[in-house]
């Protein structure tokens, strides 16, 4: 199936998508259907966005070909969601799998909306190296304070508690952090 959904994705025309569309249903419940899913979401099919972020969201899955396939769908999400529906993402911020975390405090530095500020915040205390510098780089981004609380990643790595310190008192001048339950 996995195979068959490559060259799918290459041939991009108006059969696909109601092929796809099949595949879907008749593949619910298994890896294939999160490939799937994604696929059509990649080519436009907006209207399963909210159908994937609550799968994702349900989703507690152990094996590290699922986690993939999860990463692809979430990429797909943070791909269609726009400045407008950001929120949707907002569920997956704490998402179990890192890919997903990734792709959304990924999303959330393009967008790079003050509004997103409480769930940047909550990435401030994200185990990952690579959610934590998104989202203090991201909080610097939006509100630009004085002094230099944006380092490279070299310097990230090496200072990371500091930097993270110094992220979270910016969030906290900003009444952001500590993260509340949503």
């Amino acid at each position: 199936m996995e195979k068959c959904l490559w060259g799918v994705e290459r041939i991009k025309s108006e059969v696909a998508v109601p092929v796809l569309r099949v595949a879907l249903e008749r593949h619910r419940g298994n890896r294939a259907y999160m490939q799937i899913m994604a696929t059509l979401i990649n080519f436009g099919a907006t209207d399963l966005v909210g159908l994937a972020v609550s799968e994702l969201a349900s989703r507690r899955v152990q094996n590290g070909r699922e986690k993939y396939s999860e990463g692809n769908l979430a990429r797909a999400v943070c791909g269609a969601v726009d400045g407008d529906h950001w929120r949707m993402l907002a569920p997956l911020v704490s998402h179990p799998n890192v890919l997903v975390r990734r792709a959304v405090f990924e999303r959330l530095r393009e967008m790079r909306l003050p509004e997103s500020a409480p769930e940047l915040a909550a990435g401030l205390d994200d185990t990952d190296l690579h959610v934590q510098y998104l989202a203090g780089m991201t909080l610097v981004e939006i509100w630009k304070p004085p002094g230099d609380l944006a380092p490279g990643v070299g310097v990230f790595a090496e200072e990371r508690e500091k930097c993270v310190e110094a992220w979270k008192a910016l969030a906290r001048e900003h009444g952001v952090y500590p993260p509340r339950a949503r």
